[in-house]
């Protein structure tokens, strides 16, 4: 085991590490949220990491998105997210998938990834990822931001989520946030992404939602 990984031992074990170093996950939206799910997955070891992102860094992204800087401007986010990955663990094997992502070549990302992670801002893209994902038989990590809302579920193969979030025509959501509202709702799904690569899929088909006004976490179960 490297020795970066070795503070991760206690609250998962070490055959547990192994597993997430040997996890293939795709991380679909290197932005606010999907900004610090590759951080974290990063951090924890997790071995083969897909950043997909079609977007370039621009100003408005400085106060949420924590790979955006004044030096990242204009650039590619999911290069980006690449090389920060490589930054916290070069031995992780990373591919940038600087494009936008559709049914074609949804398919051909998820194929071999035993994670997906929802890291969209838009409910349109959330719900064709989650049907390719359903279509493949994967897991997925939902994740989405409101204001000062945060929401999570991991949804397993066979489970359904967006019939029940969105019954009617999908919102467009307008709502500003700030910078530790995606950094909360990132942390939410990388704990649910990294029991279920662990091993542990207990929480599954739970929607949590974190008030951050209130202070008060929900979990409902769909």
């Amino acid at each position: 085991m490297h020795e970066s990984f070795l503070k991760n031992i206690g609250p998962i074990t070490k055959a547990q590490q192994r597993r997430l170093c040997g996890s293939k996950i795709l991380i679909a939206g290197c932005g606010g949220i999907g900004g610090y799910i590759v951080e974290y997955m990063a951090r924890i070891g997790v071995g083969n990491i897909i950043c997909a992102d079609s977007d370039r860094f621009e100003t408005s992204n400085l106060n949420r998105q924590v790979l955006s800087d004044s030096k990242t401007l204009g650039l590619s986010k999911a290069l980006r997210a690449r090389e920060r990955v490589k930054e916290i663990n070069p031995q992780a094997t990373v591919t940038a998938a600087d494009a936008r992502l559709d049914e074609k070549n949804l398919v051909e990302l998820i194929k071999d990834r035993d994670l997906i992670f929802d890291a969209f801002d838009n409910v349109v893209s959330k719900k064709a990822l989650f049907d390719a994902c359903a279509t493949a038989g994967k897991a997925f990590v939902y994740g989405a931001v409101f204001r000062l809302l945060c929401q999570c579920a991991l949804v397993l193969p066979g489970q359904t989520l967006f019939d029940y979030l969105y019954p009617n025509e999908p919102p467009e959501f307008q709502g500003n946030v700030l910078s530790f509202v995606p950094a909360a709702a990132a942390s939410m799904q990388s704990a649910l992404g990294v029991q279920y690569l662990c091993g542990d899929a207990q929480n599954a088909r739970t929607l949590f939602v974190f008030d951050m006004y209130a202070m008060r976490l929900d979990a409902v179960q769909f």
